[in-house]
């Protein structure tokens, strides 16, 4: 059985967080099977149980890693394929989130996939090493709001473009150029 558990963040976050998600699959589950679609958002995973195994088009097969980011997608990129016993607890990201948090602009997470420990620091070795030991979604997006809040706290304010790109993300693409200029 999979169970899913959705909550939005705190106020102070909600320009950066768009919502935490935790998934379980019990242990006597079948494979499922998921493909990765077009996404806007990016997303910083944690897997704490079965490592889930991503098959690409080209045959290729890799298994997630314990800390993992994926950016926005254009294009299918693979198939997740979840076994039972997966734990898996994800951030998903405003578009400009990354930015402003982790100092990584989007265009060089577009459509990639890899260890997030490598892209951000040993940070997130550590907010994984937390996250871990507690099994309450709850007390996991209080861990994961902590340590937010002080990437939020140390954020500069964006250039032009972002602010003009998060305007026309909160407004879902319908405004007038004229709002825009």
């Amino acid at each position: 059985m999979l169970t899913l558990q959705v909550r939005r963040s705190r106020p102070e976050l909600r320009p950066y967080v768009r919502t935490f998600v935790q998934r379980k699959i019990d242990l006597d589950s079948p494979v499922m099977v998921e493909p990765t679609t077009a996404q806007l958002e990016q997303i910083l995973a944690f897997e704490f149980g079965t490592p889930s195994e991503m098959r690409w088009p080209d045959g290729r097969l890799q298994m997630v890693n314990t800390t993992s980011m994926a950016g926005a997608q254009t294009r299918f990129a693979c198939h997740m394929h979840l076994r039972g016993g997966v734990e898996s607890f994800g951030i998903f990201f405003l578009p400009t989130a990354f930015m402003h948090l982790f100092g990584i602009p989007g265009c060089e997470l577009t459509n990639s996939q890899g260890d997030s420990e490598g892209m951000i620091g040993h940070s997130i070795r550590a907010l994984w090493n937390r996250l871990g030991e507690t099994s309450s979604f709850g007390e996991r997006v209080l861990i994961a709001e902590e340590f937010l809040m002080c990437r939020a706290a140390r954020t500069k304010s964006g250039n032009t473009i972002v602010a003009v790109a998060e305007y026309m993300f909160h407004h879902h693409g319908a405004v007038k150029i004229t709002d825009l200029a």
